[in-house]
C-alpha cells in the first residue's frame, strides 16, 4: 500500500496547542500531532462526502489501511532563481539510549554542545545516522533543525468581550512560517480513497487546521504535487530516506506519529530496548452536530512521536465522546521508520 508526502505551505499564521496541563493561549507549538490532523480531516470529510463515507474512512483507519504521521517541518533549498533544488524534512528527535564509545568519551563534546542538543526537537530525516553517531561519539549538530530557519513565533493582543466597563486584553501565540518552510504530512492509503482524500485536503486548506480558525489562522496551500514515497521515484534526499525507512525492517522503529497503545502493544512497550515519552491528550469537541455546547473530550495518555521501539506498536483509535449524538474519535495508530543501529 503506497505512502504519499503532502507539503502544506501555510498562508496564514498557525496555532497548535502544546501537551502541557498549564498551556494556554499565550503558548503554541509549531506542529500538530497526528490525532489533531485526523480530527480536522474527519470534520471536513463528513462535510464534503457525508457520514457514510466517513464511516468507511474510520474503518480503514482502524484496520491500518489509512495512516497519518504528525505534521513534520520542512525547508526548501532554492537556487538563485528561486527554484526548489532540495527539501529538508525533519522528524521528531528519537528517544533512544545508545552506549557511548569509550574510546571517544573525551571528545563527546563540551557542555555548550550538550545544552544545545537538549533544545533540539527535530532531526533531518536524511541524517539520522549522523544523529545516532553523535550519541555515541559526539561531534557536530549539522543534523539538527534550526527553528530560526523554519518559523517565527508571534504574540497578538486580543480584547475579550466583557460585561464590565473595562475591556479584558489577552495574548494569543501563533506561528508564522518562513518563506521556504512549512509542514508536511505522510499518508498511507489505498488508491480508491486517494481522490476523496485529495478533495478533503484542498478544502481543509481553506477551512484551516489547528486553533483560532475563526480568527483566520490555520490556512494553507498544497505546495507542489504530492510525492509517492518510493525510492525509485524520490525527488529529494529526504523523501528518499523516508521511502526507504517506511518499508525497511529494522532492529528498532521510530514513531513519526503519536500512538495510543492497545493491550496487545504492551509487550513491545515493556521491552527493555523500547524508549518513549508520554503525553496527556484532552480538549474540547468541536462538532455542531454533537451537542449544543462545546463539551470536553475524555482524557487519554498517549506515546509521543519520536519514540524508539523494539517493534511496531500498532496503536488504536478510541471514542472520547460522552453524552453527545455521535462518536468522537481520538486517532492513535502508529507510523514508523525502520532503522538499524
Amino acid at each position: 500500500m503506497p505512502y504519499y508526502l503532502y507539503k502544506l505551505k501555510p498562508t496564514t499564521p498557525m496555532r497548535f496547542g502544546i501537551d502541557k496541563a498549564s498551556s494556554g493561549l499565550a503558548t503554541t507549538n509549531f506542529t500538530a500531532n497526528a490525532d489533531t490532523v485526523f480530527s480536522a480531516i474527519c470534520n471536513e470529510w463528513v462535510t464534503i462526502h457525508g457520514e457514510d463515507m466517513l464511516k468507511d474512512l474510520i474503518e480503514a483507519a482502524k484496520e491500518g489501511e489509512f495512516l497519518l504521521s504528525d505534521l513534520l517541518p520542512y525547508k526548501n533549498v532554492t537556487d538563485p532563481e528561486g527554484n526548489i533544488e532540495d527539501c529538508k524534512i525533519y522528524v521528531p528527535k528519537p528517544v533512544v539510549y545508545l552506549e557511548a564509545d569509550k574510546a571517544q568519551s573525551e571528545s563527546r563534546g563540551d557542555s555548550v554542545t550538550k545544552k544545545k542538543m537538549k533544545k533540539v526537537s527535530h532531526i533531518d530525516v536524511s541524517k539520522l545516522e549522523e544523529y545516532f553517531q553523535f550519541i555515541r561519539t559526539g561531534g557536530d549538530l549539522d543534523f539538527a533543525m534550526d527553528p530560526n530557519e523554519i518559523y517565527d513565533e508571534l504574540q497578538t493582543t486580543k480584547v475579550a468581550l466583557s460585561y464590565t466597563k473595562e475591556s479584558l486584553p489577552y495574548q494569543v501565540a501563533s506561528i508564522r512560517f518562513k518563506k521556504n518552510a512549512g509542514l508536511c504530512l505522510v499518508v498511507k492509503l489505498e488508491e480508491d480513497l486517494k481522490e476523496y482524500f485529495d478533495d478533503v485536503m484542498d478544502s481543509l486548506g481553506t477551512t484551516g487546521i489547528g486553533g483560532k480558525r475563526s480568527s483566520g489562522f490555520g490556512k494553507f496551500e498544497i505546495e507542489e504535487d504530492e510525492i509517492e514515497l518510493e525510492e525509485g521515484f524520490a525527488v529529494y534526499d529526504s523523501d528518499k530516506a523516508l521511502s526507504r525507512m517506511l518499508s525497511q525492517e529494522g532492529n528498532g522503529y521510530i514513531a513519526i506519529s503519536s500512538v495510543l497503545p492497545s493491550e496487545e502493544d504492551m509487550e513491545v512497550l515493556n521491552d527493555k530496548n523500547s524508549f518513549y515519552q508520554l503525553m496527556i491528550r484532552k480538549g474540547f469537541i468541536y462538532s455542531r452536530s454533537y451537542a449544543e455546547n462545546n463539551l470536553k473530550r475524555k482524557q487519554l495518555v498517549m506515546i509521543k512521536s519520536g519514540a524508539y521501539l523494539s517493534g511496531k506498536a500498532e496503536g488504536s483509535i478510541a471514542d472520547t465522546g460522552s453524552f453527545g449524538k455521535h462518536e468522537v474519535y481520538r486517532y492513535g495508530k502508529g507510523m514508523y521508520l525502520g532503522v538499524r543501529i
